[in-house]
């Protein structure tokens, strides 16, 4: 009898094991999504930033972050491992902003400090729910290319569906590593009210194909 009570709680045990690891994998973003779009003439995610990559001078994961948050960073390419140019342009800041100027840049001829709009601005994390967030990332507000800037955090809209958000991201592990992550709506409503909301959306104020010839 005790042992086949002993069964029955072995079964019951990984039954129950197998929930939670079902439960957890359904709650993590996945950031390698499998996912692309196009954007004027340009495709995301690029050929030289592909998921897995790193923004970084040697491309490798960057281990100096709090060197790199000095103010030279922002200016001086070797001041640090995170990358703060592109092509000898200027995106006067690293990381994940860094990175969002670059993409921005090379969709729209700018980065992300000059002819652009913010299209949302202030949302608290108490305004955010699942809702409004399909509502403001369907309804044409915001497009493709979009620079989504939490209170500390930086990533490029690259479009949704009816179950999932995606977004193209540098330095989303900490360490300037490139990914597309896909979030439920839910995952982007909690992500976001852990980032203490949206501090702003931007588009640039002309949205057209990339007007560069070559990169």
């Amino acid at each position: 009898m005790k042992r086949k009570r002993f069964g029955i709680f072995i079964v019951v045990l990984l039954c129950l094991t197998v929930c939670v690891i079902a439960c957890v994998k359904r709650m993590t973003p996945v950031s390698n999504a499998d996912y692309s779009v196009t954007v004027g003439s340009q495709v995301l995610p690029f050929a030289d930033y592909p998921v897995g990559s790193y923004f970084t001078d040697n491309g490798k994961p960057c281990k100096d972050h709090m060197v790199c948050k000095a103010g030279a960073s922002l200016y001086d390419e070797d001041a640090c491992n995170c990358k703060c140019t592109w092509n000898d342009i200027a995106l006067n800041s690293t990381s994940c902003y860094g990175f969002a100027n670059m993409v921005f840049y090379r969709l729209f001829g700018h980065t992300t400090y000059s002819q652009t709009s913010k299209v949302v601005s202030d949302i608290s994390a108490s305004e955010i729910d699942a809702s409004y967030l399909y509502d403001l990332f369907t309804n044409g507000t915001v497009k493709a290319g979009a620079h989504i800037r939490t209170r500390s955090h930086s990533m490029i809209f690259m479009g949704c569906d009816k179950s999932y958000i995606y977004t193209y991201e540098g330095n989303y592990d900490g360490h300037c590593k490139v990914g597309v992550i896909k979030r439920s709506w839910s995952q982007m409503v909690k992500y976001l009210k852990r980032k203490k909301g949206i501090d702003f959306i931007q588009m640039p104020d002309s949205y057209s194909e990339n007007p560069l010839t070559s990169e």
